[in-house]
Parts: C-alpha cells; sequence; structure tokens
C-alpha cells in the first residue's frame, strides 16, 4: 500500500544519512522500521505488540 506525506527536510537528511551509511538500504526501508517500531513500542496490547515487533523484522528481511 502506498502513503503520502510531508516529512521536514530535517529528518529526511537524517534519513538520508542512514542509507549512506548503509545502516538502511533505502529511505523507505527507513520509514517503514520507524513506523513498525513506533507501534511495536507504543501497541495497545501485548499480542498488537508482538505481531507488531515480528511484521518489523520480517520487513527488514
Amino acid at each position: 500500500m502506498l502513503v503520502t506525506c510531508k516529512i521536514p527536510r530535517e529528518l529526511i537528511n537524517a534519513i538520508d544519512k542512514m542509507v549512506e551509511q548503509g545502516i538502511f538500504s533505502s529511505r523507505s526501508e527507513a520509514i517503514r522500521y520507524a513506523i513498525g517500531y513506533m507501534i511495536a513500542t507504543n501497541g495497545a496490547s501485548m499480542k498488537t505488540q508482538q505481531r507488531a515487533e515480528r511484521s518489523v523484522w520480517e520487513m527488514m528481511l
């Protein structure tokens, strides 16, 4: 699914640096990881959190 959003230039610069350093392979990968991490750490229930964490790692593979 495609989602469009505006991201401040400072955050894009930080993401680009992580891509350049090889931490992430693309901006999209970094943003997917960040969203997954947010959901995993702030999930409403433990079951939801576990699923989110699993999803984050599956996206990284």
